[in-house]
């Protein structure tokens, strides 16, 4: 049965991409200033970071950003565990750019070296051109150990002396991310500005449902609020509650259960509540924890909960923190035993590390 929208790749097509103008507009003021600014795009897991950098490496949204798009070399590389040495990535680099740049430049060869990087980006300037670079994943390169420092040096000296700049995706800042301190303390990251992909806002959740009803029509006005219920306004999950409901709607001619919405929809997003999860740190999920099991907390721990509120894991409902999602509510709870027990346990546990 076909799908509204892909649930395991990132959108790829730009007809079906939503939403983040803020985002968009930030990059290219950036990327299209006259001297080109370095850009790292940060986010959660399965915020959209791939997606967005698909959109702005298109050549349809550069030819409607950029004032003149002739002025300008896009390159756009994956960054995969296959690239896990220098070797491979300066390779598949050189092969991107001969393959994107043949009718500009012409070698007998392709040379694995900084040497040749650099004599293209020689050879662009002379031309008045500007190279931007986009590079998902780029913290597999800053968490592998076969990039010594020299290749962060190398990339900023490129950038700090010539039109060349980069626009990368990661899930925490750069430095964060680092396999070494002599890295990690590299005056490489001072050439960019952090970007932070949060889920959407009210607005762009609206055009997503919007475009989602154009593609396959939700029946009814009661499946969009049962969408936003669960999913909140975190594209991934919002796919897969469009997804769901679409395919039980088709099955059942219109009667959409919430207890078979419910038990699908909770089946499909385990593994990124897993993931979620597992990417916060222990004082969030501490909080978390004490929301679900409705145990006070003190004001001291108040910053928490505006960071969860920011990153709309919480919401606020009547001046109180809740969960943003009955399925997240359910997995919190079910990782203390989901029962009557479960908050006198979890009671016992937060006095036995400190907290009241």
């Amino acid at each position: 049965m076909e799908t509204i929208l892909s649930i395991h790749e990132p959108i790829s097509d730009i007809s079906q991409f939503v939403g983040r103008q803020n985002l968009i507009n930030k990059v290219y003021s950036r990327i299209g200033a006259a001297r080109p600014q370095s850009v790292s795009l940060v986010g959660d897991y399965k915020i959209g970071k791939t997606s967005l950098l698909n959109f702005l490496s298109d050549p349809v949204t550069r030819s409607k950003y950029f004032d003149d798009i002739s002025e300008y070399y896009c390159l756009r590389l994956s960054v995969t565990e296959e690239l896990n040495s220098l070797e491979s990535f300066v390779k598949e680099l050189c092969y991107q750019i001969a393959h994107g740049l043949e009718s500009e430049f012409k070698f007998e060869s392709i040379l694995d070296s900084y040497d040749w990087f650099k004599r293209i980006v020689e050879m662009a300037s002379k031309r008045n051109r500007k190279i931007i670079l986009f590079m998902d994943d780029f913290n597999l390169i800053t968490q592998n150990e076969s990039f010594p420092l020299e290749f962060f040096s190398f990339l900023r000296s490129l950038a700090n002396n010539y039109n060349v700049a980069y626009v990368t995706t990661s899930y925490l800042d750069l430095q964060q991310l680092c396999v070494s301190k002599d890295v990690e303390e590299s005056p490489f990251f001072n050439i960019f500005t952090n970007i932070t992909i949060r889920p959407f806002d009210p607005d762009e959740t609206d055009q997503f449902l919007k475009q989602a009803c154009e593609i396959a029509p939700l029946n009814t006005e009661k499946s969009k609020i049962l969408v936003k219920a669960y999913a909140g306004n975190f594209p991934y999950l919002l796919q897969i509650a469009c997804n769901v409901i679409h395919d039980q709607d088709t099955a059942q001619r219109g009667a959409i259960q919430d207890d078979l919405f419910k038990q699908k929809y909770e089946s499909l997003t385990k593994k990124y509540f897993e993931l979620t999860w597992q990417n916060l740190n222990n004082d969030l999920q501490v909080i978390l924890r004490q929301i679900a099991h409705k145990i006070k907390i003190e004001n001291p721990r108040e910053y928490l909960v505006q960071e969860l509120v920011q990153k709309q894991l919480l919401i606020i409902d009547d001046s109180q923190p809740k969960i943003f999602s009955p399925s997240f509510l359910s997995f919190i709870k079910d990782l203390d035993g989901a029962n009557g027990k479960s908050k006198s346990i979890f009671s016992g546990l937060l006095r036995l590390i400190g907290f009241k």
